[in-house]
């Protein structure tokens, strides 16, 4: 493993903190090798996924996880500092980690809240839901509840299935007390269409999640056949979320008419 840029002579495991739109400044966690995912994102860009399974198990050593998390936030208190948020996001799946529970508990005592961002791939696990539920702040990502176009876009294992997915974020969501947020890409051609948008909606409108985020594709994805949609659609977008959801934002800047959405950078 590599050294930690945060804790010197440590592990990478912790980062940051770094700004987010979302959780303000938030110190990252990565609990993962980089790239071991149960996607293989057409859009992701980190490029194509190294190691793709849908097995849970120890990456790291649990207690160096919470020992590299505390070590940073032990310095950046000394230094007057101190992040919004904990956050699960490496680059993979973070629930692939079959600590992620009891690293979860561990960091409760830090007295900071703690979110985990993932792909919810393997929510039909009742031991994932558990241990996800001991976050205080959950996003999931719904791209589409179609089946073929989940397969085109996000390129899942094939012992995968969505409709499985799907169930087990209601499951998950029947019974989380904290923020739920979602995510869905946008993809020019692919999930744009008004029809996908509207069954996408309605599913997020059962879960009823506190924030309900669009994005779009900002740098080269895996994928250079992959375009951001237009202006347009991305307003289209928005429009039918509004219809069924409370609270949608943008994670991305629109764009003006002399900006392609592929150029923008996420606030």
């Amino acid at each position: 493993m590599r050294e930690n840029r945060c804790c010197p002579g440590g592990y990478e495991i912790a980062f940051g903190p770094v700004p987010s739109r979302r959780l303000g400044m938030s110190l990252g966690i990565n609990n993962i090798p980089p790239k071991t995912c149960s996607y293989n994102c057409r859009y992701c860009r980190l490029g194509g996924t190294d190691r793709t399974t849908v097995t849970r198990e120890t990456f790291y050593s649990p207690a160096d996880v919470v020992g590299a998390v505390a070590g940073c936030v032990a310095q950046l208190r000394h230094r007057r500092e101190t992040p919004d948020f904990l956050t699960f996001v490496p680059d993979g799946e973070p629930t692939l980690d079959e600590n992620l529970g009891w690293e979860i508990q561990q960091l409760h005592a830090l007295g900071i809240r703690i979110a985990v961002i993932s792909n919810a791939s393997l929510l039909s696990d009742p031991r994932v839901r558990r241990d996800l539920a001991g976050a205080d702040w959950v996003s999931v990502k719904v791209d589409t509840v179609d089946d073929e176009t989940w397969r085109t876009v996000n390129r899942s294992r094939r012992d995968l299935s969505l409709q499985g997915i799907l169930e087990g974020i209601r499951r998950f969501t029947d019974d989380f007390h904290g923020h739920l947020a979602t995510e869905t890409m946008l993809l020019q051609g692919m999930n744009d269409q008004e029809d996908c948008l509207e069954a996408v909606a309605r599913f997020l409108r059962e879960i009823a999640p506190d924030r309900a985020y669009l994005a779009i594709p900002t740098r080269p994805p895996t994928d250079p056949a992959v375009r951001a949609p237009s202006e347009e659609a991305v307003i289209r977008a928005h429009a039918v979320f509004c219809k069924h959801l409370p609270s949608v934002e943008y994670l991305c800047s629109l764009p003006d008419r002399t900006r392609r959405p592929a150029d923008l950078a996420p606030e």
